[in-house]
């Protein structure tokens, strides 16, 4: 089910460096890890962290990367942690392992803003940033107001939503990661300032992420057929403030009028908060090896580069796509992800996927 219409009109702005996407062309799809059910307790406890994550992962280095996924699940599918309390779950382990945090979570109500938690392990905050640990909504186009080149209201999203754990500045690239010892430990989610509706925790190893040197080896070189779509009508975003916007400096953005102001592109300024994702969705019909081509803008600031990572089906294909840096360049152009002056390729397997872009610091 979806809840909660938003009219464009009752939305802010964010200034900033940012892109403006008009069209896409094309585009791997990784496997999901097995998931355990974990036996839960319940109990409360608090603590403060004193050292960054950078401290902790360097503290860390001789611990070896959990053996596999484990799904850390709420009995009765979900429970709701009231604001600024408590919720615990147990997990036992065979040994001492790091592992990547996502948190499995539901929006039960109405907000503009993002859920916020932090997350204690057996007591202690193993560092500061798992004290304020930003969750995103998600919203999605409200299809009875959809018409081409018109604005539609978004409506948001109340199923399950994964999202791995990141530092609310995003100055790490990589989901936070947490060290479990050997035995039965106890991850305590306690809710920020809203009531927090729970699902699961899922802890996974870190993800062994290739260059493209290394991707590009795995490549059929099978050409598929050219796959188009317009960007102004993303499927998701988790920024209501992302907004669709009319551009009349080319008369090559589809839709264009002489004589009417039309919905044609989507970002710009609003498109320009570390973490603000958008995401579209595809359907390959013949499976095989793709380049990814979009028409933008980014003249924002003057001579400023931004930059976007790339993912498919919600994972970074490889390396070089943490961070595509778009120079600036006055009007639209034509820009292919690439390095080298060749154009990054992309496999991909027949049947729905899902393109996201979301912006990033970069280096």
């Amino acid at each position: 089910m979806l809840v909660k219409k938003l009219g464009k009109k009752a939305i802010a702005c964010l200034s900033a460096a940012a892109v403006i996407v008009a069209g896409v062309v094309v585009y791997l799809c990784v496997p999901k890890a097995s998931m355990q059910p974990v036996t839960l307790l319940t109990q409360s406890v608090q603590n403060d962290g004193e050292q960054d994550y950078a401290a902790f992962r360097q503290s860390m280095a001789g611990v070896p990367q959990g053996s596999e996924s484990i799904r850390v699940s709420v009995e009765g599918d979900k429970v709701t942690i009231p604001a600024g309390t408590g919720f615990d779950l147990t997990v036992e382990l065979p040994s001492k392992s790091l592992y990547n945090v996502s948190a499995v979570y539901q929006n039960d109500g109405e907000t503009l803003i993002d859920y916020d938690m932090s997350l204690l392990v057996n007591g202690q905050l193993p560092y500061a940033e798992l004290a304020d640990v930003p969750l995103k909504t998600v919203w999605v186009l409200d299809d009875t107001t959809y018409r081409e080149g018109a604005t539609p209201d978004l409506i948001q999203n109340d199923k399950p939503l994964t999202q791995p754990l990141r530092d609310r500045n995003a100055y790490y690239a990589d989901p936070l990661q947490i060290c479990l010892e050997e035995g039965i430990n106890t991850l305590t989610v306690q809710a920020g300032a809203l009531d927090l509706t729970l699902c699961a925790l899922l802890l996974e190893p870190a993800d062994v992420i290739p260059n493209y040197a290394q991707y590009r080896q795995t490549l059929s070189g099978k050409g598929g057929n050219s796959i188009y779509f317009q960007a102004e009508y993303a499927d998701h975003r988790n920024n209501p403030s992302i907004l669709e916007l009319s551009d009349g400096t080319s008369s090559q953005t589809v839709p264009a009028s002489a004589d009417k102001s039309l919905i044609n592109t989507i970002g710009g300024t609003s498109y320009s908060t570390p973490m603000d994702s958008l995401s579209w969705k595809f359907y390959v019909e013949t499976p095989g090896t793709y380049t990814l081509n979009m028409r933008i803008r980014q003249d924002f600031s003057s001579g400023a580069a931004v930059c976007r990572s790339l993912l498919i089906d919600g994972k970074t294909p490889f390396e070089e796509c943490r961070s595509l840096v778009i120079p600036y360049d006055n009007g639209f152009r034509q820009y292919q992800p690439g390095m080298d002056g060749e154009a990054f390729q992309f496999e991909l397997e027949a049947g729905e996927h899902t393109l996201t872009l979301e912006v990033t610091l970069g280096q």
